[in-house]
């Protein structure tokens, strides 16, 4: 997905990591300070609309920069949640040193998971699946998500997830399916439950189709309707 180009290492720029700690708070600050950073050459990223099929929950891992994350908000899926794991506190350290990052604490549909040792991600990650937010809760989004790399970290010469990052897949694999289970019914069920409770106060004013029963039988009928697809299929069904 992500195109190689020239390789470089960034300066570091003390102001910007000043900037970022504001937002990540004292604690953060206490604990990178015993961490020397992990310099990581970088270049543009480019990913191609075919290469993410439409995932609702997008999960990174690696987080050298933005390059990878605002590559993947280009492609303009209709992505609802981001996670990103960066298991190394070295390498979000120089991150924050080259980049301003400390808007993503604010950002609802973001979470940063950073410095978690791959052992303890599991829990890490249930607890994100399965928490409410005002957009409801996040196992209808979070159940199937689509994982991709950031070129610069967790990946070998030959552009294939490490070790580490293959075990970091097999976790948020394992974390989602758990949380679904957890929350006892299928994520379309769930689904379902959740928006008929949002959608509670339509229903004494919609269409009926109870009379519409046994009246058309034997007649060929084809459904209209999207999905997360929406944007893009309106032009043709409006055609």
């Amino acid at each position: 997905a992500a195109k190689a180009s020239k390789r470089k290492i960034l300066k570091a720029n003390p102001k910007l990591y000043e900037a970022n700690l504001e937002h990540f708070g004292p604690e953060m600050a206490a604990i990178l300070e015993n961490h020397p950073e992990t310099p990581v050459p970088v270049e543009a990223v480019t990913i191609s609309k075919s290469a993410l099929k439409n995932p609702v929950c997008l999960v990174i891992i690696g987080f050298s920069g933005l390059a990878t994350l605002e590559a993947a908000r280009r492609v303009k899926k209709d992505i609802k949640q981001i996670v990103i794991i960066e298991p190394s506190l070295s390498v979000f350290k120089q991150t924050i040193s080259r980049w301003f990052v400390g808007n993503l604490v604010d950002e609802v549909n973001v979470d940063l998971v950073i410095g978690v040792d791959p052992e303890d991600l599991y829990s890490q990650l249930q607890v994100i699946f399965t928490m409410s937010d005002e957009k409801g809760n996040r196992i209808g989004r979070c159940l199937y998500p689509e994982i991709i790399f950031d070129p610069f970290v967790y990946v070998t010469e030959k552009g294939e997830p490490s070790e580490l990052a293959k075990k970091i897949v097999d976790t948020v694999q394992a974390a989602t399916k758990q949380a679904m289970v957890s929350m006892g019914c299928a994520s379309d069920s769930f689904f379902r439950w959740e928006q008929m409770f949002k959608n509670e106060k339509y229903l004494a004013s919609c269409y009926r189709v109870g009379g519409l029963f046994d009246q058309f039988k034997d007649l060929p009928a084809g459904v209209l309707g999207a999905g997360p697809s929406l944007s893009e299929f309106i032009d043709a069904y409006h055609e």
